[in-house]
């Protein structure tokens, strides 16, 4: 008998002599290298492993240390007590077996519970020839994964960006350097990540990486431009400097990394730029928002991290140095003094136009302090010495009258004028102009030359002197209204109809109000919406129509106005609807509806002496007898017509199928079920939810 025992070939069992047994195959080969259990290994792998066979009773062998118990008469087997069965010991015969292996099943050969030698070994694992292990034993290199490009590339770290086919170098446990290729498409992203990398037997890493061969030198000595994917990147020259995470860059600069790849910095509306100095391009994980790969290079360049002397304009003396004040579009100031190419200079800033001109005076946007100043400043050149202060405006000898200062209580109109002051000493303003709806709206929320104003302001240029006040609306455009003023508009009211009047007063000093009208349906619906359809208003124009102005007071015309018919109908505008009769009845039958109500009512009948609870039964010589009968009667409230007016919806009025409501004449009628519960829901103006409004009430003809 025999026992087999898989050991783990640590260096001291390997470095063992091995004996051969006359009774096995003693054909060697060469040892493969031998298998390591946290080594990842693939179908087609080969590998050396070691096994140790024991031989309980055979007299061939080598004698080892260990003992077993063992019977009298058992061949060695010294007994201390005589016939007792377990009554010794004897030492065990034993032999060590390096043999080549085969990997046949991937999965399964980086398991334990399938190593070489264990039970379960033979499904993973096939067992070759019988191998010598040599002193200094060194597994030969694998097959090179490029004949052309035999270099390494750069060397594996977890946490950095790898590209989709990515490569990557890892030394293996033969102390060769392995070349492994990041798979394509979506799960790309896990290279990159620990717990992912390549040729360390994890789990998910073989998923994920595929070995593709050795390489040659150390790593990263592979040329950038033998990368896959890489060779089709254009040479841009001389290489800028690398990535500093405490530089500011600004879109377009350009950086390169140790592999001569060229990025450049983003320069987009989104703000991506503000990114590039976080992100190191082609390592950070997100780096594509900031930066784009643009070449590769070779050689040095100077550095293009702006500003630089050397490609800037000198526009010789100098403006003003930058302070918080208001600026426009245009302005330029001076930045602090840094060494340019003819000794100390300054570089010189640009406002930019549009709304980003609002931040170019504000703390925090002084130009070549931060980050900020970028996205309201651009860097016009260079300079030294003095010039004229450059800060706008720059008064026009004809420049038109000024007129009143901007306030904020004030409501402001298309067409409405105010002036500025932008400096005491010397004295300058200028004046702007109120622009046309919808951006109307924006002259009272915004200060002229703050941020945002130029959407609701233009301006006009310098101005001097004092001209007529241009307060809108120029009440000679518009028709006035009546004698007097209709009732002023309510957010709060939710009746308005088609052709209401009402005023809004627009300015206090001088006291200016105008009058707006109702738009017909399908617009009526938005008169009651509240403040977000206020008359004057962006959204307003979708319910009201300015139709002139008013002065004083006159009878409110606000609807509802009663309708009261024509000639031959002289009264409100009226339905008929069946309602349960209070005082009129009609027979039911029990159980019919539940309006449906039974008495037993009794009365006397005439009988004979035969019937039973006559009152002569039995006594049939006594004619004319009676009995007492209860008899059920049900009866339920008859239905009858019943003429309503039509009035406005109300929401605290519960509606019903049938009934009626209008606006101005149209009637509208109630919907039957599943349609009824929106009726009490939505008005039928069509405004909040125009859908479900028209499913609960249809238009159903006039009013006459």
């Amino acid at each position: 008998m025999f026992k087999s025992i898989a050991l783990a070939t640590t260096a001291a069992l390997i470095s063992a002599p091995t004996t051969t047994n006359a009774a096995h195959d003693n054909s060697t080969g060469t040892c493969y290298s031998t298998f390591i259990d946290a080594k990842s290994y693939t179908a087609g792998s080969l590998i050396s492993y070691a096994t140790v066979t024991d031989y309980c009773c055979a007299s061939s062998g080598t004698a080892g240390t260990e003992t077993v118990g063992c019977d009298k008469g058992d061949t060695n087997c010294v007994c201390a007590v005589e016939g007792q069965f377990g009554c010794g010991a004897k030492s065990l015969n034993s032999e060590t077996i390096n043999n080549n292996w085969e990997c046949t099943d991937t999965a399964r050969c980086n398991d334990q519970y399938w190593q070489p030698g264990n039970i379960h070994g033979a499904n993973a694992w096939t067992k070759k020839e019988v191998c010598t292990l040599p002193a200094n034993h060194i597994t030969p290199r694998p097959d090179v994964w490029d004949s052309t490009h035999p270099q390494c590339p750069k060397e594996y770290t977890a946490g950095t960006d790898i590209p989709p086919s990515g490569i990557v170098t890892v030394k293996d446990y033969d102390g060769w350097n392995i070349v492994y290729q990041c798979t394509t498409g979506v799960y790309s992203v896990f290279c990159g990540m620990a717990g992912y990398e390549p040729g360390t037997g994890e789990v998910y890493s073989a998923d994920y990486w595929t070995d593709i061969g050795s390489c040659v030198g150390p790593p990263g000595s592979l040329n950038v431009t033998d990368y896959p994917g890489y060779s089709d990147l254009p040479n841009v020259g001389g290489c800028p400097t690398k990535w500093d995470a405490s530089e500011e860059y600004e879109g377009g600069d350009k950086v390169s990394n140790d592999e001569s790849v060229v990025y450049q910095c983003k320069d987009d509306s989104n703000f991506n730029y503000l990114f590039c100095p976080q992100r190191e391009p082609g390592v950070t994980q997100g780096w594509e928002q900031a930066w784009t790969q643009v070449g590769v290079c070779s050689g040095t360049i100077t550095p293009s991290a702006s500003p630089s002397f050397d490609t800037l304009e000198d526009v010789n003396g100098c403006p003003d140095e930058w302070k918080v004040q208001t600026y426009e579009e245009g302005d330029k100031v001076s930045g602090k003094a840094a060494i340019g190419p003819g000794g100390v200079s300054k570089l010189v800033y640009k406002c930019k136009g549009g709304p980003q001109s609002g931040w170019c005076g504000m703390a925090g946007y002084e130009p070549g302090d931060g980050i900020a100043w970028k996205d309201a400043w651009i860097v016009e050149g260079h300079c030294s010495g003095t010039i004229v202060p450059t800060a706008s405006p720059t008064i026009d000898t004809d420049a038109g009258p000024c007129y009143a200062d901007w306030l904020a209580s004030e409501v402001y109109e298309e067409g409405d004028k105010v002036s500025l002051t932008v400096s005491t000493i010397p004295l300058r303003k200028v004046s702007f102009e109120c622009k046309g709806w919808p951006y109307t709206l924006f002259c009272k929320q915004y200060k002229p030359e703050t941020f945002g104003a130029d959407q609701g302001w233009k301006s006009l240029g310098g101005c001097d002197g004092t001209g007529s006040p241009t307060m809108a609306p120029v009440f000679v455009s518009l028709t006035e209204i009546g004698d007097g003023c209709p009732s002023a508009w309510s957010a709060s009211k939710t009746d308005y109809e088609e052709g209401d009047a009402v005023s809004l007063t627009v300015s206090s000093t001088p006291e200016r109000t105008v009058v707006y009208k109702c738009k017909a349906w399908p617009q009526t619906g938005y008169c009651n919406q509240g403040s977000g359809f206020k008359p004057g208003t962006k959204y307003g124009k979708m319910a009201w129509e300015l139709v002139g102005h008013c002065d004083g007071t006159i009878s409110p015309t606000l609807a509802p106005t009663p309708y009261q018919g024509n000639d031959a109908a002289p009264f409100l505008c009226t339905y008929t609807k069946e309602e349960p009769s209070p005082t009129v009845t009609e027979s039911c039958t029990h159980g019919s509806s539940t309006d449906c109500t039974c008495v037993n009512v009794q009365s006397t009948e005439p009988c004979t002496c035969s019937d039973a609870g006559c009152s002569n039964y039995g006594i049939c010589s006594t004619a004319g007898g009676t009995k007492t009968v209860n008899t059920q009667v049900c009866t339920k409230p008859k239905q009858v017509d019943v003429t309503y007016p039509i009035n406005n919806w109300s929401s605290a009025i519960t509606y019903e199928a049938g009934d009626y409501v209008r606006i101005g004449r149209q009637k509208y009628k109630c919907s039957q079920h599943p349609y009824t519960g929106y009726c009490q829901q939505y008005d039928p103006h069509r405004g909040t939810d125009p859908v479900q409004s028209a499913e609960g009430w249809l238009e159903d003809g006039l009013c006459s």
